[in-house]
């Protein structure tokens, strides 16, 4: 929520768009996240005062700040969006390679891919296909299935390299390819995307 000296045009109840917002973030128990323009209050209108007052509260749990300029703003967004993201569990402690993809078991992972890459392994790097089982191979060897409480839990490299559709946990695991006339971006022909392990 971002506050200045304007409370902002009302609605037919009385209250601006802003402080709609906010009265349904609050219903939904969501995280807010307030950013005041400037610390002179006597120029502000006494709506957004009381709503100054109403989000400044210590116990009130809002992420608040104030701010000058518009690069003070752009630090603030920036460190409490990462702080929000960070409290929620959803920024990554460890390489993106190396976690634990949650969603996903042991049986999404297909071993007829694992073969299929040993054999292309085997045959690049003329080696002999290891005599190990698949399963203690991804978890001993390449270390891309880890063992949690006794559960074997793929990581998000074991999902790319061998699931039928990674799509299913990481929908930004597919590629799509445009095609147009000529060397600019003018004319579209067609496109597709590519899906798959």
């Amino acid at each position: 929520m971002l506050l200045g000296k304007e409370y902002g045009q009302t609605g037919t109840d009385g209250l601006s768009a802003i402080e709609r917002e906010f009265n349904k973030a609050v219903e939904k128990h969501l995280k807010i996240l307030v950013f005041l323009s400037g610390r002179n209050d006597s120029t502000r209108d006494r709506r957004v005062s009381n709503l100054i007052r109403e989000t400044g509260r210590p116990s009130s749990g809002y992420v608040y700040k104030e701010f000058n300029d518009t690069s003070d703003l752009k630090e603030y967004v920036f460190n409490s969006l990462v702080e929000l993201l960070d409290d929620e569990g959803i920024l990554a402690k460890f390489p993106f390679d190396s976690t634990i993809c949650e969603e996903a078991t042991y049986r999404n992972i297909n071993e007829k891919l694992v073969e299929e890459f040993l054999t292309h392994r085997a045959i690049k790097r003329k080696v002999e296909i290891p005599k190990t089982p698949i399963r203690d191979f991804l978890v001993k060897t390449i270390k891309v299935v880890l063992e949690v409480d006794g559960v074997l839990k793929p990581t998000n490299t074991a999902i790319l390299f061998f699931c039928d559709y990674p799509q299913e946990f990481m929908s930004q695991s597919s590629i799509k390819v445009a095609r147009y006339r000529g060397n600019t971006r003018i004319e579209f022909i067609d496109s597709q995307e590519l899906a798959g392990p």
